[in-house]
């Protein structure tokens, strides 16, 4: 690319040349000068027409060369030709071309490579003739690859030629390609302008991108890698951007490059298995040179999604990301489930504040990330589960392997038809990088207040990819009476202190326990059953009266109970108590053996409908009830 710029550099310095040896050609001090210069720059035939001279100038209305290069003839036309001079001492004062029209049909094909020491282009001095300004006021150049410039130009010459410098007000460069492929990612129908103002010299340019310079792409994409992304309708706003760069055109190398200034990308649809189908926009500065680069800004999704990020790179290859974003009350739901493509439909967030930071670290195929996810307060509802007050953070890191860890994370409440909570947890996750899917889960603490008590699962390690899991779940200092408060029951009431354990196992179908066990402590406590569902559950005989009339005020010192629970959703209880009413049988000790059955999830709807978790689950269950949804058979 160094070649071709420096062959559109070497005609530029052609054209305000041929400009003025047309006018000086008719001076025969110059005269030989003019036709070595012909010969030397493979110039076939300059003609001119309209030409006035006086004694401050000579006015060309028209001009025409043709050159030869490669075998190809070369076409310059311009109009507008004014050469100012003095005569006191013979010399041009400037050079001024009204319009200048170019046409490069073919870049000039590389030289030979070799080892000899390049040869400069430039000559070791220019005569004491040569004008200090060329200026062309309207420059048209049409350039292989579908490129143009257009604008303003001025060569200003010195009698050292290292110090000559091309200057422009406006410069507007623009060029198509239908593809461009570069470190696996792939542009297609590419269209860019670029508008230009500043100088560039022989060594060095300092260039400002101006309002309206922007490259789009129909599509940019990275074939064969679905793990990247896809963008459609790609553009770059690159006004306001500055260039410094310092080069040598003889050995075709750039030394250095400083850019800064603004910088906008967007893209009208982002393809990503992770995200919904978007639009995003990213603004920012960017401040780089060969060494080194960094961009930093914000961007925003057609979601509402807004995330503040910082990029930079380095020489040696190594690369990082850094983003944060922050998201509050219920919006933050409605965010997330536009932008997320796995977001599940069934989770709304109501309040509280969610914070995601991150970094990236990158160098070939070595990839290194560390993530935050901190919560505060949150709350929200779950399919048909109420949910308050969760705080707490997750650490993730991603290397050679992946690890996910939170510590004492807290949830005020739970209320999938009764009060859960507080829940309490402290657990990690690692898996090899190659396999995220095939991790340990451990479990370092997990607890939850229910019922005034207490349930958690004992800690331990699970490989997730195997099925069944296996959990033990312990009931500690759980309140009868509390539970009864939870589960209403016409006529019912009782206080105790109960314990237990409860084996349960998840597979892909779903939660089942079998051989759960629970029973009271000591000293035992009080229960009462009503005489009327007795009496119809256990007949009427001589030997059940005594029984019912016990259970009327039942003072108990053993209550112990086996729990199973199915797949699909039912509850049995085989309850065993003992104990005495001393109003009865001047209390006679009783023993009594009862199995219950109950459908838990049907239980679960019947409470949420009775309204115990909160109006927005009420009024859900209530829809699906009146659709007939075959959801409410499972919770």
């Amino acid at each position: 690319m160094t070649l071709r710029f420096r062959a559109l550099f070497v005609w530029l310095l052609v054209i305000v040349l041929a400009g003025f040896l047309v006018c000086a050609a008719g001076l025969k001090s110059v005269r030989g000068a003019w036709q070595e210069w012909l010969v030397n720059q493979s110039i076939e035939s300059l003609e001119w027409q309209g030409l006035e001279v006086s004694w401050s100038g000579l006015d060309v209305a028209g001009f025409t060369l043709v050159r030869i290069e490669g075998g190809q003839p070369l076409t310059l036309q311009g109009s507008g030709l004014r050469l100012g001079w003095r005569w006191s001492h013979p010399a041009l004062t400037g050079v001024r071309i009204e319009r200048l029209e170019l046409v490069i049909p073919a870049w000039p094909a590389p030289s030979p490579s070799d080892t000899r020491e390049p040869v400069s282009w430039l000559p070791a001095s220019v005569p004491d003739w040569v004008p200090q300004q060329i200026s062309i006021a309207e420059l048209h150049v049409s350039l292989p690859d579908a490129m143009d410039i257009l604008g303003d130009l001025s060569l200003f010459l010195a009698a050292d030629p290292e110090l000559w410098q091309l200057h422009t007000e406006s410069l507007d460069i623009t060029a198509n390609l239908t593809e461009f492929q570069s470190a696996g990612w792939r542009a297609r129908d590419i269209r860019g302008r670029v508008k230009i103002s500043g100088w560039a010299g022989v060594n060095s340019a300092q260039l400002e991108l101006l309002a309206e310079s922007e490259v789009t792409a129909v599509t940019v994409e990275s074939p064969g890698n679905p793990d990247l992304p896809a963008l459609d309708r790609v553009s770059a706003d690159l006004a306001g951007l500055q260039l410094r760069a310092g080069y040598t055109l003889d050995r075709h190398a750039l030394q250095t490059l400083k850019m800064t200034g603004p910088v906008r990308l967007a893209s009208q649809a982002l393809h990503h298995s992770a995200l919904k189908t978007l639009g995003w926009e990213f603004q920012g500065t960017v401040a780089g040179s060969l060494d080194s680069a960094t961009v930093n800004g914000r961007l925003t999704g057609t979601s509402g999604l807004a995330a503040d990020l910082s990029l930079g790179w380095s020489g040696s290859g190594k690369s990082w990301l850094d983003g944060r974003l922050q998201l509050s009350g219920k919006q933050a739901g409605n965010i997330l489930a536009a932008t997320l493509g796995p977001w599940p439909e069934t989770v709304q967030l109501e309040s509280g504040t969610l914070t995601l930071g991150g970094r990236l670290y990158w160098s070939g195929d070595d990839l290194l990330a560390d993530a935050r996810l901190a919560l505060e307060d949150l709350s929200g509802i779950m399919d048909r589960t109420a949910w308050s007050g969760l705080s707490g953070q997750l650490d993730v890191s991603y290397g050679e392997h992946l690890i996910a860890r939170t510590w004492d994370m807290q949830l005020e409440s739970l209320n999938p038809g009764m009060d859960i909570g507080p829940v309490t947890l402290s657990a990690s996750y690692e898996a090899p990088a190659a396999e995220v899917g095939s991790g340990i889960f451990t479990l370092i603490e997990g607890r939850a207040g229910l019922f005034g008590g207490e349930v958690w699962i004992r800690p331990g390690e699970w490989p997730v990819a195997q099925r069944p899991v296996q959990l033990l779940v312990e009931l500690n200092d759980v309140q009868l009476e509390k539970l009864l408060e939870a589960y209403p029951a016409e006529g019912v009431a009782a206080n105790g202190v109960l314990e237990g354990q409860l084996p349960v196992q998840l597979d892909d179908k779903g939660v089942q326990v079998t051989g759960g066990s629970i029973r009271a402590l000591a000293p035992g406590g009080m229960l009462q059953l009503p005489a009327g569902q007795l009496q119809a559950m256990m007949g009427s005989s001589v030997e059940v009266t005594p029984v019912v009339q016990a259970l009327q005020n039942f003072n108990y010192t053993a209550l112990a109970s086996t729990i199973d629970y199915d797949l699909n959703g039912k509850l049995v209880m085989g309850l065993s108590v003992q104990g005495r009413n001393p109003e009865v049988q001047n209390g006679r000790p009783i023993v009594l053996n009862i199995q219950l059955e109950e459908d838990i999830p049907a239980l679960l709807t019947s409470l949420q409908l009775s309204g115990r978790v909160n109006e927005a689950v009420t009024e859900k269950v209530r829809k699906m009830m009146d659709q007939g949804t075959s959801g409410l058979s499972g919770h």
